[in-house]
């Protein structure tokens, strides 16, 4: 079953279609919750975990790409803030 998202593009909104919706809707709903739980997530754990994801979905060569992970960022406002814990180093994490 397809998922149908809205991707913010300009001033207007366009319709697209997810290349491997129940990974995209998996990462969603994990991305999600950690939100929920104020888990701070850098892309390296994202990547890692939808990885992880395709696999139990049954995609076991999917590769999480820069491509596709950036579309599933912006198809979910997903934003890359850089936090400094304890003012020794820089992370970066991803928020709504």
């Amino acid at each position: 079953m397809d998922v149908i998202v809205l991707v913010y593009s300009g001033s207007d909104s366009v319709i697209r279609n997810a290349d491997y919706a129940d990974i995209d809707d998996a990462l969603q709903q994990y991305f999600t919750h950690s939100c929920t739980q104020k888990v701070q997530l850098t892309g390296r754990q994202l990547r890692t975990q939808a990885e992880k994801l395709a696999k139990d979905l049954n995609h076991p060569d999917w590769k999480c790409s820069d491509g596709w992970f950036d579309r599933w960022k912006k198809r979910h406002n997903i934003t890359c803030r850089v936090s400094d814990h304890h003012h020794q180093s820089k992370k970066h994490s991803y928020h709504r």
